[in-house]
């Protein structure tokens, strides 16, 4: 086994590993050997959707810090804003990294979630990979804060969510967001006990 990670194996003079390879040409390796290869991509997808599931509460509750840090550094002007009005929640995006390995049964498992992946340039590869995820992501962004038009120019995004929810996956996705809802709305709402 050999740990994958750049900055790990930057100096790995051991291996004779590609420690760094597009995901494709991972993917199609994969697909060559092994028919379960053919719906990885699609698993990892729902992984990362899970994962972001997962993180909804936090996140939310980042970006209500950050709205009251706003308001209270404010004070009342008149000028107005000078773009669009925009809701506070559709203020922000995040590149967000998600560590996926692979299991002998053609599993993605999930490592690590980074909240600040690593946008250092280690190997030549990453120099294009890494410039054109910063490029699409900023070409997918709008001003009024909706979602980008579906003959928007996504390069190499995908979008996970939300599903459709008519596939077993988007029942699945469906539910776990409802109970994420019904248990910030019950935080939210609750009272301290005092004794």
């Amino acid at each position: 086994n050999t740990l994958t990670n750049t900055s790990v194996n930057v100096s790995n003079d051991a291996t004779n590993v590609e420690i760094c390879q597009l995901a494709s040409t991972v993917f199609n390796k994969i697909k060559s050997k092994d028919q379960r290869g053919n719906v990885l991509w699609q698993r990892i997808k729902e992984v990362a959707a899970l994962v972001m599931l997962a993180q909804y509460t936090n996140i939310m509750e980042q970006i209500k810090l950050q709205e009251n840090e706003n308001r209270t550094k404010q004070k009342s002007s008149n000028l107005g804003s000078p773009g669009p009005s925009v809701p506070f929640t559709r203020k922000f995006f995040h590149i967000i990294g998600i560590d996926i390995m692979l299991s002998e049964d053609c599993e993605p498992i999930l490592l690590e979630m980074n909240d600040r992946p690593s946008m250092c340039v280690t190997y030549d590869i990453e120099n294009t990979l890494k410039t054109q995820l910063i490029k699409d992501a900023l070409n997918i962004l709008t001003i009024d804060g909706k979602p980008p038009p579906s003959n928007a120019k996504f390069g190499g995004w995908e979008q996970i969510l939300p599903v459709n929810e008519s596939t077993p996956f988007g029942q699945t996705v469906k539910k776990v967001f409802h109970r994420i809802q019904q248990k910030t709305n019950n935080s939210n709402h609750s009272t301290p006990s005092t004794k």
